[in-house]
């Protein structure tokens, strides 16, 4: 997951975090969502998420992009906060 937020300072952020598709029901809101599951609790993660200060819109995309970002984020001199990575991994 991927959003784009402003720094206090008038700069740019990127916000990312990484999980796990699971199934199971999806909201049918006539968009692309999926269910993820985070590499800990829902309560921690929506904290450290929202502690970041992203924008309402986020991106989500299959496969595991926080080293990527990471170069992309110093290619660009932009911050990136990085919420959760599947080093992490998940916990049930």
């Amino acid at each position: 997951m991927l959003a784009l937020t402003e720094t206090k300072e008038g700069g740019f952020k990127l916000v990312a975090a990484e999980g796990m598709g699971v199934p199971g029901p999806v909201l049918k809101l006539g968009d692309t969502n999926m269910r993820v599951k985070f590499p800990m609790d829902l309560e921690t993660f929506m904290e450290r998420w929202c502690m970041e200060g992203p924008t309402h819109h986020g991106v989500l995309a299959r496969g595991f992009w926080v080293k990527a970002l990471r170069k992309v984020a110093a290619v660009l001199g932009t911050e990136l906060a990085v919420v959760s990575t599947m080093e992490e991994g998940i916990k049930n």
